[in-house]
């Protein structure tokens, strides 16, 4: 996020003038209910003045915008507005009917204002000031949660993923339910996806689903798929390390040891249980291909895992296999990067050899 400075700063250096100026006192009203104005016009002169400025500041603004009623971001809106339509009736807040927005709408207009507000602010501050601008704009945006998430996605677009400064020959796997819709055995609910992914690309190389519970196997069955079709030399990165979340038992001590033979340097969080979906939130969020991840339900009984509706993007509920093969299509069309091991398929192999051993 910028400051006040550098925001007004830039837009000093403009070379687009409104064409004609035009007092508050002279301008065409018979569009603006007549309740309002006053209001507009006390606006436009103030607008008016802060156009003809030779240097548009921080404080300019401040100065300008406080007498309205309106925060310094809201008074920038306006003239922005202004200088472009010149049309008393098209200012926000000008007439009763205005106000209802498009939600695509509403992410252009919270950024437009969290790029002039000071750096560091919580995001609480901030979605409490950009109620008191909509507010004064008669713009009518979502409720204060919607409003939080929707803060929350837009400082996201310029935070690169925790994971994203991993070496380039990094994997991770992680175990986390999916908002899919799948129906088995009579029972709908969330299958659990087992995600392989490039960390530092932010990636999705594979993706296995199962109804079962997080497990060791789980992740080496979704380990050993992908490696099927590995190269075995050159044409890219070496795989040196894999992130996989785990839980400190012995089973996740064999897989990594199996790892470790093959010159995989095992890495990632670990606790009682394996606390599924860190590595996702870490790398790609909250979604995986399109699709909302669930990772508070990673340790419920697939019965307990119920969907947030019954419809989801893909329709629903739909089979397992049709689930993995919509998600199969859309990986293919992804490029990932070019990566190889020399002990692909034998290490395969010895994967599998353990997801049996393991099956109760």
């Amino acid at each position: 996020m910028r400051s006040f400075e550098i925001a007004w700063g830039a837009i000093t250096g403009s070379k687009q003038k409104m064409t004609k100026r035009t007092g508050g006192d002279d301008v065409d009203l018979s569009g603006v209910l007549p309740q309002r104005r006053e209001t507009v016009r006390r606006r436009i002169a103030a607008l008016e003045e802060y156009d003809g400025l030779p240097c548009r500041t921080a404080g300019e603004l401040t100065r300008l915008s406080e007498p309205l009623g309106l925060s310094p971001p809201s008074f920038y809106r306006l003239w922005r507005s202004w200088r472009t339509l010149r049309d008393p009736a098209a200012l926000q807040g000008a007439t009763a009917a205005r106000g209802l927005r498009d939600p695509v709408d509403d992410r252009a207009y919270v950024r437009d204002l969290l790029a002039t507000m000071p750096e560091g602010g919580s995001v609480e501050a901030q979605v409490l000031e950009v109620e008191r601008s909509a507010t004064a704009e008669g713009v009518a945006l979502r409720s204060r949660s919607a409003l939080r998430r929707l803060v929350r996605e837009i400082h996201a677009e310029h935070t690169p993923p925790p994971l994203a400064g991993s070496p380039a020959g990094t994997i991770g796997l992680d175990v986390v339910p999916i908002e899919i819709a799948v129906s088995e055995a009579g029972v709908t609910t969330l299958p659990l996806a087992a995600v392989l992914l490039h960390p530092r690309t932010s990636s999705v190389l594979s993706v296995h689903l199962s109804l079962g519970e997080p497990s060791p196997a789980m992740i080496a069955a979704a380990l050993a798929r992908w490696l099927d079709g590995l190269p075995t030399d050159g044409g890219g990165t070496r795989i040196s390390a894999a992130l996989i979340p785990s839980a400190r038992d012995e089973e996740w001590r064999t897989l990594w040891n199996i790892l470790g033979r093959y010159g995989l340097e095992r890495g990632g969080p670990d606790g009682v249980r394996m606390p599924a979906g860190a590595v996702v939130a870490d790398s790609l969020g909250r979604q995986i291909l399109g699709f909302d991840v669930r990772p508070r339900m990673a340790h419920r009984p697939a019965e307990a895992r119920r969907p947030l509706t019954r419809s989801t993007r893909l329709g629903g509920p739909i089979p397992l296999a049709e689930a993995q093969a919509a998600l199969n299509e859309r990986i293919d069309a992804q490029a990932g990067p070019p990566m190889y091991l020399p002990e692909a398929r034998v290490l395969a192999s010895a994967l599998r050899n353990f997801e049996g051993s393991t099956r109760r």
